[in-house]
């Protein structure tokens, strides 16, 4: 008389089929730059300020600028500095007919003109504004 024999599974009940390709996870975005977020990142809770010192004091581009043009330009015979001759390539520039170069020589020499902005609720009563700008006194 034969026997049957019960057959014996290798396969454990927690063990899950293996898909042949594993799709690779979509890295999460930031809503602000659409960029994928660092790993580990946290967004700061309400009222948190992870920078309270802000930005460490140093040199600034424009202090970079001015240094640049006290410096005498060897290009020049008389020995005179980039910040003279950057003044004197504006002059130029605004003397050929440039519009933009001739502005920019009035805005630094007697101040932007004030702007004037007109406020209107709805109503018959209207209200200007005058904008004083680069330190003008209001009238």
């Amino acid at each position: 008389m034969k026997m049957k024999l019960p057959k014996i599974s290798t396969k454990k009940k927690s063990d899950k089929p293996i898909s042949p390709q594993k799709k690779p996870r979509r890295a999460r975005l930031s809503w602000i730059t659409g960029r994928p977020v660092p790993k580990g990142f946290t967004p700061c809770a309400r009222g948190e300020v992870r920078n309270p010192k802000g930005r460490p004091p140093g040199p600034t581009v424009l202090t970079q600028i001015k240094a640049l043009l006290e410096l005498k330009d060897p290009d020049d015979e008389k020995g005179r500095t980039y910040g003279h001759s950057v003044a004197m390539a504006l002059i130029k520039q605004a003397k050929n007919g440039s519009f933009i170069h001739t502005k920019e020589i009035i805005d630094r020499q007697e101040g932007k003109v004030a702007q004037k902005v007109e406020v209107n609720d709805g109503t018959d009563t209207k209200m200007y504004i005058n904008v004083p700008v680069d330190g003008d006194e209001a009238p």
